[in-house]
């Protein structure tokens, strides 16, 4: 039974699959011959988006345009409540994850950023 009958849809299904994969191989096989001129316009491009200083620019919040003051004091005092929650856990006497623990850590930086925004 070497021979397997397929029914109409089956035929049409694998010859579909078939092109498919036909397709995604080609696709596959053009990206990696253009990878290689394009990997140094890509490292062209991350260059640019860092600044002279060496950090990335969208870190440093020239991401597209000015950063609301008001809304940067939100964020900061949104993750302080996020902060005191665990200090509250951690005083309850649950153990916290490692990126919990790194959070808590990150609490006098956001002091301060809160205080340099002077709001």
């Amino acid at each position: 039974m070497s021979d397997v009958v397929r029914s109409k849809n089956a035929a049409k299904n694998a010859k579909k699959k078939a092109k498919a994969a036909a397709a995604k191989k080609a696709a596959a096989e053009e990206a990696a011959a253009a990878g290689d001129a394009s990997g140094a316009a890509r490292e062209e491009r991350a260059g640019k988006l860092q600044e002279p200083g060496g950090a990335p620019a969208a870190a440093a919040g020239a991401g597209g345009g000015a950063v609301d003051p008001a809304k940067e004091a939100k964020k900061i005092q949104k993750k302080l409540r996020q902060i005191e929650q665990l200090e509250e856990k951690q005083a309850g006497g649950t153990t916290l994850e490692d990126t919990q623990l790194a959070k808590l850590a990150t609490k006098a930086d956001l002091v301060a950023q809160l205080a340099a925004l002077d709001l």
